[in-house]
């Protein structure tokens, strides 16, 4: 089964005519600054969505490891794709997870309050963490002492795309910007036409 993603594309050429046409006024190669505006443009999507990941998630991840899971991947000519793989669940230790006598208490939305886990524990009482289990946060599936499993948090991808719904806000952000990283390779090239640098 192939893991569901989100997809943003970076590169929608149609809304770069002016630009194009500006380009070979100058005499510009084309194509490559084209690439360099949509590669531009799709690593800014990528470092903005970590960063709104990051700001909602409460998650004692920083925001460079959460900016690693989001990939950036060329699919043509001046147009990429930026995604945020679904798998990727951070175990719980990763929300500031607390033993208390019902369960362990954690963080999952910076919004909001400490959220519970009954039944679920750190170590052998609320307080005292097993040093082998560095800080993970396990339940019993029966009454009895085994088997445990482990507790993981919300992926990335649910936070940003289900409960907040940033995709529009994605897509907006990447059309934006592409239209900012165009106006600002032009004048770079414009400069560099006139010998300033």
């Amino acid at each position: 089964m192939k893991a569901r993603l989100l997809s943003v594309e970076v590169g929608n050429t149609v809304g770069l005519r002016g630009y194009v046409t500006a380009l070979r006024d100058i005499q510009a190669e084309t194509p490559y600054n084209l690439d360099v505006v949509a590669g531009t443009a799709a690593t800014s999507l990528r470092t903005w969505m970590a960063k709104d990941i990051n700001k909602n998630l409460g998650l004692a991840l920083l925001q460079r490891d959460i900016k690693r899971l989001i990939r950036r991947k060329q699919i043509r000519n001046a147009s990429y794709k930026v995604t945020l793989p679904h798998e990727y669940r951070p175990p719980l230790r990763d929300f500031k997870p607390r033993q208390i006598k019902v369960g362990t208490s954690y963080t999952l939305d910076k919004r909001e309050g400490r959220q519970i886990a009954p039944g679920a524990f750190q170590g052998p009482k609320p307080g005292l963490m097993r040093v082998k289990w560095r800080g993970r946060v396990f339940k019993r599936t029966t009454k009895a002492r085994l088997p445990i499993v482990q507790l993981h948090g919300a992926s990335p991808l649910g936070v940003f795309a289900v409960s907040n719904n940033r995709v529009p806000a994605a897509k907006l952000y990447a059309a934006e910007r592409l239209k900012y990283e165009a106006n600002r390779r032009l004048r770079y090239l414009i400069i560099r036409k006139r010998g300033l640098i």
